[in-house]
């Protein structure tokens, strides 16, 4: 419980030695969970991502472990740890708009444009104004060198409040 006031609290550092103490003893997932948690938000994101892996021994099926086990591999930069655990969130959870989100972040941190592209289009079925998804799908298009298209969801973008969408339009698209 100390743990999850300090959590809560931001206090990340005390709940972290509050659930270590309390994962060495005892295989309880959500211990492990909240410890993930906490190193994610102080970006040791290797240590999150053990954190995660040990609440899924516990509980192969709890998809916020998967999923942010994603998000930790995805903010280190190791996009195909976080590719296959994406894959896992959106199996379990295809309605989950960020599993889909995290996984077309991914898949274009790994230069595969495409496949990110089919990614986020899945995402945009379940949201279809979300920014991030429509500016990321103008990125890989850029990347793909096809501006037509990228500028097209760019703009789409831009429309739902994304300041990066405006920024590319402005440095990549012209006016027409």
């Amino acid at each position: 419980l100390k743990g999850i006031i300090r959590y809560k609290q931001q206090d990340y550092h005390g709940a972290i030695e509050h659930f270590s103490e309390f994962s060495k003893n005892s295989e309880n997932e959500n211990g492990w969970m909240y410890l993930g948690l906490c190193h994610l938000a102080m970006q040791n994101f290797q240590v999150a991502q053990n954190a995660f892996e040990r609440c899924l021994e516990v509980n192969p099926e709890n998809f916020n472990a998967i999923y942010n086990a994603g998000l930790a591999a995805y903010q280190d930069e190791r996009y195909v740890t976080a590719i296959e655990f994406f894959v896992k969130a959106t199996q379990m959870n295809g309605e989950s708009l960020p599993a889909w989100i995290g996984l077309g972040l991914s898949q274009n941190g790994y230069s595969k444009f495409e496949q990110s592209n089919l990614s986020l289009r899945n995402a945009l079925a379940i949201q279809p104004n979300n920014g991030s998804a429509l500016y990321n799908i103008g990125v890989n298009y850029y990347n793909l060198n096809d501006t037509q298209n990228a500028c097209e969801y760019w703009q789409r973008a831009e429309k739902s409040a994304s300041l990066p969408a405006q920024l590319a339009l402005e440095q990549f698209c012209q006016e027409k």
